[in-house]
Parts: structure tokens; C-alpha cells; sequence
């Protein structure tokens, strides 16, 4: 355990060097249905918790990875609807006249603000029903690599 640990340590160094070397930020290449790959990991870093799961050292079984598989494929579709609703309400308040309607612009926030707060609870569903697969011990090892790439990701920012 302790090898495969160190492992995964020195990986994480060798992914850290090449995140630090690209521009902070969402990569517009990882965009896809279920929306930015930021959602699933550490911006800029293009790995985060979301890619986990092809880590071999995890040791999960083919019924974990069809479990997850399933959960993510469920999460995409539910967030991929949420953002094309978004794109699709625009936030621009403007009266038939063209001037600035202060009520429809408040409304147009709060619809904006609720499609947001649904964007994240649909992403903490995900992550319970996915938490719910693991072991003990696979969560701990998920929570350590979150841990040694958050401190990856700040030391790349400065």
C-alpha cells in the first residue's frame, strides 16, 4: 500500500509540473455535455476528482465502475439540461422599448441564481451516490489525492 501510495505521489508531481506549465483556467477542449470539466476537478489543473476513477491503485471492482459510470452518466444528462437552459435564458432585462426593466431584471437573476444552486446540488447528489459505492478505504485514498492536488494547485498559483 505504502509503494503504491508513494506511486501515486511521485504522479501527482510529474501531472502538477505539466498543470503548472498551462494557463489557469477551464480548458475550452474539456467542455462536453455534462459542461465544464472544472465541475469534476481542480481548473487548470486537468485532473481532478471526476478522473480519479481510472486510477488503478483504487482497486475498483467492474461493479463499482459500472455503478459510477451509471451515476455520472446520470449526473451529465441532468447538468447538461440545467446549462442549456441557462445559455438559453440570457439575463438581459430590457422592457418591448428596449429599456432597463429593474423587476424583470431581478427576476432574471433569481431564475439564474436557482439554475446555479440546482447546477450544485445535482453535483453533490453525484458525489454521495458515488461515495456510497466506495469503500472506507477508497474514500480515504479519493480524500488524500484531493488533499496533495489542492496543495499542487496552490503552489502552481503562487
Amino acid at each position: 500500500m505504502k509503494r503504491t501510495l508513494m506511486a501515486l505521489a511521485a504522479g501527482l508531481v510529474l501531472v502538477a509540473a505539466a498543470g503548472c506549465a498551462q494557463p489557469y483556467g477551464r480548458n475550452p477542449e474539456m467542455m462536453g455535455a455534462g459542461g465544464p470539466a472544472g465541475w469534476h476537478g481542480v481548473h487548470g489543473m486537468g485532473m481532478g476528482w471526476g478522473m480519479m476513477w481510472d486510477d488503478p491503485a483504487l482497486g475498483l471492482t467492474q461493479e463499482q465502475r459500472a455503478g459510477i459510470a451509471g451515476v455520472q452518466a446520470e449526473f451529465r444528462r441532468r447538468q447538461s439540461a440545467l446549462m442549456e437552459k441557462m445559455h438559453q435564458d440570457d439575463g438581459h432585462s430590457t422592457a418591448p422599448e428596449g429599456l432597463f426593466d429593474e423587476p424583470a431584471a431581478r427576476k432574471a437573476y433569481d431564475a439564474m441564481a436557482e439554475l446555479q444552486r440546482q447546477l450544485f446540488e445535482n453535483s453533490l447528489e453525484e458525489r454521495k451516490q458515488i461515495d456510497r459505492l466506495l469503500t472506507p478505504q477508497q474514500r480515504e485514498q479519493i480524500q488524500m489525492q484531493m488533499r496533495q492536488l489542492q496543495q499542487l494547485q496552490q503552489m502552481c498559483r503562487g
